[in-house]
């Protein structure tokens, strides 16, 4: 325990907290010497490959790895900096549908020569750092043999409606179809393309998203983008006589309602309003069940047989009318 002591009491004391400022100072100033200092250094820098050619599709997995190994030289306190801010944002970004390619045992493979990047590179360096050069000769990307699909795209969207308001057309997906490239084993088990999912949102007026698509790794499409446009607007409520028709009439004979006219209640949205009338909407009578032996008046159910797709909530009455068959003079 006094030994415990003396060593606490030494910590404690003021020339061990004066020894322990100077050690913090000088290793403060060795420390800003070293960084005044020019280094050179080597880095790797990312290649993004994109756009596959030709009946091949990039082997993702394997064309994560691939990087440039550049070497860089600058004072110490730049390249810090470097490191810490401005690495990550450093890639180089190569078409593959323009390079060459090479056959080998392993595969078939788009060539990258460092060189044709090599500006692009020293472009993107911060100030005052200084690219000496590239240290590969040749870089390999990975390429699978693939085949091209046309698949429908499906938009997955979360929405709901205001109060008021109505869908006064289609969701349109445009482009409604896409071309799909990918190996077999995955575009044979695709049915359509999905965007991803979008969050839950309320429409009150017509809108336009651009929407990503959510694809299977291997799997490329030949646009990056579908655009899904609803058609919303405020309603009304529209009320009109229509005629009824009859279906399935006997040989012979005319067919007269009682009444001769169905009233058609329905939602539309207000641009529409004037352009539903009753040559857009049918109800029917189907007489393929009557009797036409029978002289007294009869009664047939009433049908909605087409009505735009731009209304909703279509109620009509009556249900039910009487009529009679005429022989024709």
């Amino acid at each position: 325990m006094p030994i415990v002591q003396k060593i606490l009491g030494i910590l404690r004391g003021r020339n061990f907290r004066l020894y322990i400022s100077f050690v913090v100072v000088a290793s403060l100033f060795w420390l800003i010497e070293q960084l005044r200092r020019d280094y050179t250094t080597a880095i790797m820098i990312p290649i993004e490959a994109h756009t596959s050619p030709d009946n091949y599709i990039l082997d993702q997995e394997k064309a994560k790895e691939l990087n440039l190994k550049a070497v860089i030289s600058s004072d110490g306190f730049t390249l810090l900096k470097y490191y810490l801010f401005d690495l990550s944002s450093q890639k180089v970004r190569a078409d593959v549908s323009r390079l060459s390619r090479v056959q080998t045992k392993e595969g078939v493979f788009a060539v990258i020569t460092p060189t044709q990047f090599y500006s692009e590179i020293s472009g993107n360096m911060p100030d005052h750092i200084e690219l000496k050069g590239l240290l590969q000769d040749t870089v390999y990307v990975p390429l699978l043999k693939a085949r091209k699909r046309y698949l429908p795209i499906v938009a997955r969207v979360n929405y709901g409606i205001e109060q008021q308001h109505i869908l006064s057309d289609k969701i349109t997906i445009s482009p409604s179809y896409v071309w799909v490239n990918g190996t077999n084993n995955i575009l044979d088990t695709m049915q359509a393309v999905y965007t991803k999912n979008t969050d839950f949102f309320m429409l009150h007026d017509t809108l336009t998203l651009s929407l990503d698509f959510d694809l299977p790794k291997g799997v490329e499409t030949n646009v990056s983008k579908v655009d899904v446009t609803f058609c919303v607007e405020p309603y009304t409520e529209k009320t009109i006589e229509v005629p009824i028709t009859a279906l399935n009439v006997p040989d012979g004979y005319i067919f007269r309602a009682f009444p001769h006219t169905a009233r058609v209640t329905f939602t539309v949205g207000m641009s529409s309003f004037e352009k539903v009338g009753e040559n857009n909407i049918d109800i029917v009578a189907d007489l393929s069940s009557v009797d036409i032996h029978t002289n007294n008046q009869q009664k047939v159910k009433l049908h909605l047989a087409t009505t735009p797709e731009n209304i909703t909530n279509v109620t009509y009455t009556p249900i039910f009318v009487e009529f009679l068959l005429e022989k024709e003079k």
